[in-house]
């Protein structure tokens, strides 16, 4: 699960090369999974041939509405697609307490390194460099120094000033953001496999995660998630104590400036090429324009959006706007389904409602990164279809400590226990 939190993180060119078939990074992932395959004995079920064919029949589609064909469309989207197969089949119900386990070292690690980055910043910044990995970036304002458990990023992030409070912490991720993400998974799984009990030694680990790395992001997920906690705890007093510190946090520079700051420029500005900040929320605008252009079917494969083809100079980075650009109203709309649908693998072994907690950190996730797509993210949201056993739930809603209705029905020759 390292391995695959590790990849899911693309903090270096060598990870970021999965999907890609001519790459080191990717043949590596590939022949880890294949072993796991082996040893698991896993088996390709008729809902992942479904799945693949899918793919397959909408590549064809795309192909003949562009009349663009891309070569690795298919293999990347089927290797992400089989990793987080075979994730779930591994896993199953024990996924949440697994990706726990693995991330909470991780923070650990990165946080302490973070303390000297920021006592030693010379002697640190040197020796991540000097065991850096390759980097992803060209950009040469924006180099990222990586050696797989920590990251350094370009100088806007190395120095302090006015919207940062101190140097950001990027983890194992690529950047700040993202990081916060993962640690915003780690409280959501916390707090699924603890029936909701936010008050733990780890939670305190990811929380400090988040504040180190000053993303406005993380901070958005954190409130959604307490607000879940709130409902599904039936704490409606502790709101008392959330609502002035959200106040609090939202006056911070890195939260509500930032946010302010890109709402101006983009309303203001006469059209996209007018936009000086390219920032959240001019990713989902002009991935929303982008969208508009083929709402059904997406793009598929195709290298450049059509905005960028007619002289836009940005590339879509919203996740949400990816996934809209990239495969439609129609596959959007499914992955959602599943995301929903899978919340309730945790309301039959868990007996809560904390699978709300994970569609609310890849849905908001998204707004910012394309990281739904990777298959650690693929696997929370296709647990339904792809996960070793079939399952009926009738689980009391917010009923905490209750015991639901449960039936579970795993198929013949399957290892799952």
């Amino acid at each position: 699960m390292v391995f695959i939190i590790i990849y899911a993180a693309r903090a270096n060119a060598f990870v970021r090369g999965l999907g890609d078939m001519l790459t080191l990074g990717n043949t590596l992932a590939v022949f880890f999974t294949l072993i796991m395959i082996v040893k698991h004995r896993v088996r390709f079920s008729k809902k992942f041939a479904i799945s693949v064919f899918v793919l397959i029949f909408y590549t064809i589609v795309t192909f003949i509405w562009h009349f663009y064909l891309s070569f690795g469309f298919i293999p990347r989207y089927f290797i992400y697609m089989a990793i987080a197969y075979v994730i779930c089949q591994i896993y199953g119900k024990r996924l949440y307490s697994v990706i726990e386990s693995a991330l909470l070292p991780l923070f650990v690690f990165s946080i302490i390194i973070w303390c000297f980055h920021l006592l030693f910043p010379s002697f640190i910044f040197s020796l991540v460099e000097t065991f850096s990995l390759p980097t992803f970036s060209e950009n040469p304002n924006y180099i990222t120094y990586n050696c797989i458990f920590y990251t350094i990023n370009g100088e806007e992030d190395r120095a302090l000033g006015t919207t940062y409070l101190l140097t950001r912490n990027a983890g194992f991720a690529w950047e700040p953001g993202a990081y916060s993400c993962f640690a915003c998974l780690a409280i959501s799984c916390n707090l699924i496999c603890h029936q909701n009990k936010l008050k733990s030694v780890p939670i305190v680990i990811y929380l400090i995660a988040i504040a180190t790395s000053q993303s406005t992001t993380g901070i958005f997920i954190l409130a959604a998630i307490l607000l879940v906690w709130v409902v599904a705890s039936k704490r409606i007093l502790w709101l008392l104590i959330f609502i002035p510190l959200a106040f609090y946090i939202y006056n911070l520079p890195f939260v509500g400036d930032k946010f302010t700051e890109e709402v101006v420029d983009v309303s203001s500005a006469e059209n996209l090429n007018a936009v000086e900040y390219h920032g959240r929320l001019f990713g989902f605008m002009a991935s929303w324009e982008e969208f508009l252009k083929h709402p059904i079917i997406g793009i598929g494969g195709m290298r450049k959006t059509y905005l960028e083809l007619s002289g836009l100079d940005a590339t879509i980075f919203s996740g949400i706007g990816f996934l809209l650009t990239r495969f439609g109203l129609i596959l959007s709309a499914a992955y959602f389904i599943l995301l929903f649908k899978s919340e309730k693998i945790v309301r039959t072994f868990y007996n809560n409602y904390g699978g709300f907690y994970i569609i609310v950190v890849v849905s908001i996730s998204m707004i910012s990164y394309s990281i739904w797509e990777q298959p650690l993210f693929l696997s929370l949201a296709f647990m339904s279809i792809y996960a070793p056993y079939s399952y009926s739930v009738t689980t009391q809603p917010f009923k905490h400590g209750s015991q639901g209705e449960q039936q579970l029905h795993t198929p013949k020759g399957s290892s799952f226990q």
